[in-house]
């Protein structure tokens, strides 16, 4: 009753569109969530982001990253506007419209550096993972990857400067064993030239037949 009567003073809103929201409804109405542009799994224009880069059993995001866009709001809120429950509510999005493979044994979010996440305070691909951890049980591993080195924001640099692959950007801790043989979904926020999630799958590249599937929020074209 105290929630229902908080939410009659101070009404939560769809962060796209500014309509209150019904009950279930969090962050985004429903309406707007339907207009995120569908991605059909393993789309040619997404796969070809690591084509003949990395190996990728499935490829899967939520909608395309368009400028100006509904899509494009939320992840500068997810990201710059301290609101991480919109990553939550997306990976909710993303599951309850994608089937993932039934095989994925776990879900590793692509980790920051940790002052950018003392920055930050939250890492918005993991509360992404989170969201769609939460639809389909699949557990979370967020410790086992780390970022070794503080670099710019991605969305600072120019698009040669983005294209550059560093294998050392990334490294697994002592607990990699437990990924020999298992199927993992890595998980980031938004995909331009796919120089990021090639860092990230460089340090996997010692672990015994490891099986690799990418979620993202949304792909440039």
């Amino acid at each position: 009753m105290f929630s229902a009567f908080i939410n009659i003073l101070y009404p939560s809103i769809c962060i796209s569109c500014k309509s209150q929201l019904m009950k279930k409804e969090v962050v985004f109405c429903a309406q707007c969530e339907t207009e995120f542009p569908a991605v059909k799994p393993n789309e040619s224009k997404l796969r070809l982001k690591l084509d003949g880069r990395a190996k990728i059993e499935n490829f899967y995001a939520l909608t395309r990253f368009t400028r100006s866009s509904k899509i494009q709001k939320a992840i500068h809120l997810l990201k710059y506007g301290d609101k991480p429950k919109v990553g939550h509510q997306l990976g909710i999005a993303f599951a309850n419209k994608i089937t993932l493979d039934k095989s994925i044994d776990y879900i590793i979010p692509v980790p920051l550096h940790p002052i950018k996440l003392k920055n930050r305070g939250y890492n918005q691909s993991e509360e992404f993972a989170n969201g769609i951890s939460y639809k389909n049980t699949i557990p979370i591993i967020n410790s086992i990857l780390h970022k070794t080195s503080h670099t710019q924001s991605q969305a600072s640099k120019n698009r040669n400067e983005r294209l550059v692959f560093n294998p050392k950007a990334y490294k697994l801790d002592d607990k990699q064993k437990i990924l020999q043989e298992r199927h993992i979904l890595l998980v980031d926020d938004v995909i331009t030239t796919g120089v990021t999630l090639e860092n990230c799958i460089a340090a996997f590249k010692d672990v015994k037949n490891i099986r690799i599937s990418i979620a993202v929020i949304a792909f440039t074209e």
